[in-house]
């Protein structure tokens, strides 16, 4: 009997644990979830038009609150009091701010000049507006009314001519006014704006006339 092979007397050789190679499926998922990268791109893209556009409202916002109005009123009043108390009563700061509509606080700076704080409301727009205001005389029967205000990011600008003619009973007392404003009160815009201004400047001289009456100047 032949012996028996060699490699029957070795011990069985086990084959080692063979390495698990990563399929192309394992990497795959990999490079899907990298390739997600353009849909955060495409976000960010959607990101800078919304950044994009946020200055172009802005911009558009500021335009429109830049853009002023222009207002044009006139009027007038019949006071049962002397042209030349009714001139003397138009040319004290005091007097005259003290007719001022919502008047909130009031300092006379000089003998033709005082400055006022007033609530105003237009709309959503509400809060306090400074006022410098300075009284002109330019002759006999004309006075002008010069207004600087500013507030809540607003501004506004008045110039009032005001007409005094003596009548059999008192006097009558004509008025125009040019206002010019800026900022979120002219953005109200419309009906709202002119009607509230228009409102203001007939309550001014309505409360002179009132006043003059009342203490009988």
């Amino acid at each position: 009997m032949f012996p028996p092979p060699i490699s029957f007397l070795l011990p069985a050789r086990v084959a080692p644990p063979a390495r698990h190679k990563e399929s192309k499926k394992d990497e795959t998922p990999r490079r899907r979830t990298l390739w997600r990268l353009p849909q955060g791109a495409s976000h960010h893209t959607s990101e800078q038009g919304a950044a994009s556009e946020e200055p172009r409202r802005g911009t558009r916002a500021a335009s429109r609150e830049e853009k002023p109005v222009k207002l044009h009123y006139e009027g007038s009043e019949t006071i049962r009091v002397a042209k030349d108390e009714v001139r003397r009563f138009l040319l004290d700061p005091e007097q005259v701010g003290r007719c001022l509509p919502d008047l909130h606080e009031l300092t006379a700076s000089d003998a033709t000049h005082f400055v006022a704080t007033v609530r105003v409301g237009v709309g959503p727009v509400r809060g306090l507006f400074k006022l410098d205001v300075t009284l002109h005389t330019e002759g006999e029967d004309d006075l002008r009314i010069s207004l600087r205000g500013s507030g809540m990011g607003s501004g506004l600008q008045v110039e009032s001519q005001v007409h005094l003619e003596a009548l059999a009973q008192g006097t009558r007392l004509d008025w125009q006014a040019d206002a010019t404003v800026s900022g979120p009160l002219a953005s109200v815009g419309g009906r709202l704006l002119e009607g509230q201004a228009k409102k203001t400047i007939e309550q001014l001289f309505a409360s002179i006339r009132q006043t003059l009456e009342a203490v009988g100047v």
